[in-house]
């Protein structure tokens, strides 16, 4: 469970992070800089030998040069407060991951219900908490090597904790879904 409850730390903060830099590479002060000061600005972002603290320093040398002090230190502050919202965030999503991981599963093991009664339960489920259920699809699809992501699932066919047999897989007749009471979803977890 710490297990993932850490991958689901680090994706979503790095997919979140990726914001903030890309923020960085058109920051709403760029546009108020003649064009030489923009490729001075660039020139200190794309300078891979600073540090992160040196970046900012520089930049903030370059602000004061081209008179944009103000803006500069009010994106930094956007940024910075942005991160601090996101970690809370975050931290939130993880702490509820657990709580909803038993109900999922709860769902899953209780055989006393019919397939469209266990999509129903999980549809109600996913309904009150959609990132968190998010996450978690992402976690099961990662396990059991079904990430359809640009690259694929990223784990080892070793590393599998639920190895998956080689036989082809086939979807569903339209008719057999409908029987089951799945015609509205894509898979039996009931995440799409």
């Amino acid at each position: 469970m710490k297990l993932l409850i850490s991958f689901c730390f680090f994706a979503v903060t790095a997919a979140h992070l990726s914001y903030y830099f890309m923020e960085m590479f058109h920051p709403p002060f760029i546009n108020d800089a003649s064009w030489d000061a923009q490729h001075e600005y660039y020139q200190i972002l794309f300078n891979k030998t600073l540090t992160i603290t040196e970046q900012k320093k520089e930049v903030r040398a370059w602000a004061e040069e081209n008179d944009l002090t103000k803006e500069v230190e009010s994106f930094f502050s956007q940024i910075g407060e942005g991160v601090v919202d996101m970690n809370k965030n975050v931290s939130k999503l993880i702490h509820a991951l657990p709580v909803a991981f038993r109900n999922l599963t709860k769902i899953l093991r209780n055989e006393h219900q019919t397939l469209s009664q266990m999509q129903n339960s999980m549809d109600k489920l996913k309904a009150e908490h959609p990132a968190v259920f998010s996450v978690l699809d992402t976690a099961m699809k990662e396990v059991m090597g079904e990430n359809d992501g640009p690259h694929g699932s990223q784990a080892k066919p070793q590393e599998l904790r639920f190895p998956l047999p080689s036989i082809p897989r086939r979807q569903l007749s339209p008719r057999v879904r409908r029987q089951m009471g799945l015609e509205n979803s894509r898979s039996i977890w009931g995440f799409k």
